[in-house]
C-alpha cells in the first residue's frame, strides 16, 4: 500500500485540495512555527482530509491542533533527528578566524529574519558591554532572500548605530558545524517563535551552554 507524505505548505495543498493524492492516504509533516493569511486558511482545509500529522516537537502539535484545527489523535509527535557525527572532536578543531581568545562569544545561527530575531543579541552585547567588555557577539548565517537581505542590513546599520563594530561579527552560513562551534562559547536562541531549535540540540552535544527566549520549541528542549 502507498502513503503520501507532504512535508511543505505546497506540496499539502496540491494533495490535499488539487485532488493529487486521488485518495491515498496522507501524511502531513508539519515544521513551520505559524501559519497565517490565505496559506493558513487554505491548509487548515486541507488537513481536514489528512490521514495523520507529525509535528516535531510539543509546540508544533498545538500549532496544528489550536491554529490548524486537527483533531489531537490525528497528530503524532516525533522529534527532529539530528546527526552529531559531523560534531564529533570539535572541542579538537581549530578555532575560527574571528575568533578571540581574550573574548567570550555569545552567538545565534541562523538566516537573518525578524522571526529569528538577532536584534536582540546585537542590543544585548550593547548592554553588556558596558560591565563586559570582553564580551562579543557572533551573528551566524546568510540571507535566503530579498527580505533576509533587508533584515541583514538594518543589523547592520543598528551595529553602526551603537558603535559596536568591534564587538559585533557577521559570519556567512558555515557547512562545517564543526569549525563553527569551536569558536562559540555560548549560544543564544533569540527567535520570537521556533518550531524546534535543531542548533539548541548541537550545542548541547558539544557541551555548549545555550540560553533561549520561550518560544515554543526551545522549551520543549531546555
Amino acid at each position: 500500500d502507498s502513503v503520501l507524505l507532504t512535508n511543505n505548505i505546497a506540496s499539502e495543498l496540491i494533495c490535499g485540495l488539487g485532488g493529487a493524492s486521488n485518495g491515498t492516504p496522507r501524511i502531513f509533516v508539519n515544521r513551520a512555527n505559524e501559519y497565517r493569511g490565505l496559506s493558513a486558511s487554505a491548509l487548515r482545509r486541507s488537513l481536514r482530509s489528512c490521514t495523520m500529522c507529525v509535528a516535531t516537537s510539543v509546540y508544533q502539535r498545538e500549532v496544528l491542533e489550536q491554529n490548524m484545527g486537527v483533531h489531537p489523535e490525528r497528530i503524532c509527535v516525533i522529534p527532529n533527528g539530528v546527526d552529531f557525527s559531523d560534531l564529533q572532536g570539535v572541542r579538537l578543531a581549530p578555532r575560527p578566524a574571528w575568533h578571540d581568545g581574550k573574548r567570550l562569544h555569545i552567538a545565534t545561527i541562523g538566516y537573518p529574519s525578524a522571526l529569528k530575531n538577532q536584534e536582540l543579541l546585537i542590543r544585548s552585547i550593547g548592554i553588556l558591554r558596558q560591565t563586559r567588555p570582553q564580551i562579543a557577539g557572533v551573528i551566524v548565517g546568510s540571507p535566503g532572500c530579498a527580505s533576509d537581505q533587508d533584515y541583514m542590513d538594518s543589523l547592520m546599520r543598528l551595529v553602526r548605530e551603537l558603535n559596536l563594530e568591534r564587538e559585533i561579527v557577521f559570519v556567512p552560513f558555515v557547512e562545517d558545524k564543526k569549525v563553527l562551534f569551536a569558536g562559540v562559547d555560548i549560544l543564544a536562541s533569540t527567535a520570537v517563535r521556533e518550531g524546534f531549535g535543531r542548533t539548541i540540540i548541537e550545542a548541547m552535544a558539544v557541551c555548549c551552554p545555550v540560553v533561549a527566549l520561550r518560544a515554543g520549541g526551545p522549551e520543549t528542549i531546555i
